[in-house]
């Protein structure tokens, strides 16, 4: 996630420019949810929203891991593609069982990354700042893979993985740009 916003009318209030957000279910604490927190401090106040990026933004992306500091977000280099010249935003893998018969038969890869499918979301809606308010980002798997109400039809193996070619993005493009349609704030 990068240049998340709080948003008050026409100001902005920059929270942070990315930050590194692993949702691996090995981290879950049972197999629906996985919690990843951040800390802000924030004047209190009544903010009008929040702005999201869902990658990293290009200025920050034209560069490399070593570039920055050990423990900064952009530091990781096996989240870099080397051939791209650009991070990857997303993995999103998975095991899919194609006739229901309990066996694993096709595996899902959805790594995606490169200036083109970076976009940012904002969430219109009043939010208000006071002590050691929370809010919720909230991300849901089944409503990335949804598109015009109908779940991708991963029997299709255009659908099944995103390519490793820089010059073949249209499913990378796409899942990226529905990242919007799967996120809510509570």
């Amino acid at each position: 996630m990068s240049d998340i916003t709080l948003l008050k009318g026409t100001e902005e209030v920059k929270l942070s420019d990315i930050e590194w957000v692993d949702c691996t279910p090995d981290a879950a604490v049972d197999n629906k949810a996985v919690d990843v927190s951040f800390k802000y401090t924030v004047p209190d106040g009544d903010y009008t929203g929040l702005k999201l990026g869902y990658g990293v933004r290009a200025d920050l992306n034209a560069k490399k891991p070593s570039d920055f500091p050990v423990g900064h977000p952009l530091y990781l280099e096996n989240e870099y593609w080397v051939g791209w010249n650009s991070y990857i935003f997303t993995k999103v893998q998975g095991k899919y069982d194609m006739d229901g018969n309990g066996a694993t038969e096709t595996i899902l890869f959805y790594h995606c990354g490169a200036d083109t499918v970076y976009n940012t979301t904002t969430f219109a809606r009043t939010i208000r700042v006071a002590g050691d308010a929370a809010l919720t980002v909230e991300f849901d798997l089944k409503k990335l893979f949804t598109f015009n109400g109908q779940l991708l039809d991963l029997n299709d193996p255009l659908n099944q993985a995103t390519s490793h070619s820089a010059s073949n993005i249209a499913l990378g493009l796409k899942m990226m740009s529905n990242m919007k349609n799967a996120t809510t704030l509570e």
